[in-house]
């Protein structure tokens, strides 16, 4: 913790802290290490499935879910690194189902259980506020930008599980390390940034390994499938709009654009690299 403060405030210390007494448990070895966000990350599957149960009610949707990210790459290799990224996705599910849970119910036990969760995102990853916030958009428009018992529930929902966060926001304000992220300083093209996010895009379903940083006609040979693969993610955002109810399509596009947004206007806008290293 006093490494953390010191040396790297920006990183939350809910993983550390965990990760410390997993290894009081099963040593220190790097497989025992790693072993843990295996682990988390096998709970990506039940909230998935759970988070799809509650949009679609569809079987036929919920597992196609979890195939795609049974052998998605970005997911095979974060759940074998000792970083806090498969913490942070599982979290972005939970938190979501317990949205929709407590908006059905509307009953105190399931905002507060929505509160627990929140914190615990918030402690997982600071890019998990865009998550929240984006929550808070779908509230306002699915309740018709009303001062409604939902909308109410959920910022007083927000503001206790923020107020659980605000401890290390004063620590990241009086313990700044700009230097620790100065890799993000780095002046990048737009063809660039182009380039590297559609390596983004495409390595959730298929890893070609596409970088501007390699040469070679092989990187030229294989952007038709990267084409395909962009071509099959819009037409699929496109459909589930087309045919889904204003409750689900919406959630999916906030969700998406969440964490999407902020950094794409972060790389294209600002010509930084945060999303594209």
């Amino acid at each position: 913790m006093k490494g953390l403060i010191l040396e790297d405030s920006q990183i939350l210390p809910l993983y550390i802290l965990i990760t410390r007494f997993w290894v009081e448990c099963f040593g220190n070895s790097i497989a025992a290490i790693r072993s843990f966000l295996a682990f988390i990350s096998l709970f990506t599957f039940p909230c998935l499935y759970w988070l799809c149960q509650k949009l679609f009610e569809s079987s036929l949707v919920e597992w196609i879910a979890i195939g795609l990210v049974a052998i998605s790459p970005i997911h095979i290799v974060y759940a074998q690194e000792a970083r806090s990224y498969s913490l942070k996705i599982v979290a972005i599910l939970i938190s979501s189902v317990g949205l929709l849970r407590a908006m059905r119910l509307q009953t105190n036990i399931s905002w507060y259980i929505y509160i627990a969760i929140l914190s615990i995102g918030f402690y997982s990853h600071l890019f998990f506020t865009f998550v929240a916030f984006a929550q808070g958009i779908y509230v306002v428009v699915i309740e018709g930008f009303r001062l409604s018992k939902i909308s109410i529930y959920y910022v007083l929902s927000l503001l206790a599980g923020f107020i659980t966060f605000v401890p290390w926001i004063w620590i990241i304000i009086t313990n700044p390390q700009p230097e620790a992220v100065t890799w993000a300083n780095t002046k990048q093209t737009l063809l660039m940034s182009d380039v590297k996010w559609a390596g983004i895009f495409s390595r959730a379903f298929l890893d070609l390994d596409i970088s501007p940083n390699k040469l070679g006609k092989l990187k030229f040979v294989l952007i038709p499938f990267i084409l395909i693969i962009l071509a099959l993610i819009s037409y699929s955002i496109y459909f589930g709009c087309r045919k889904t109810s204003k409750k689900v399509w919406l959630f999916v596009l906030t969700l998406i654009g969440s964490l999407g947004l902020p950094l794409l206007i972060t790389d294209f806008v600002f010509q930084k690299r945060f999303a594209t290293s």
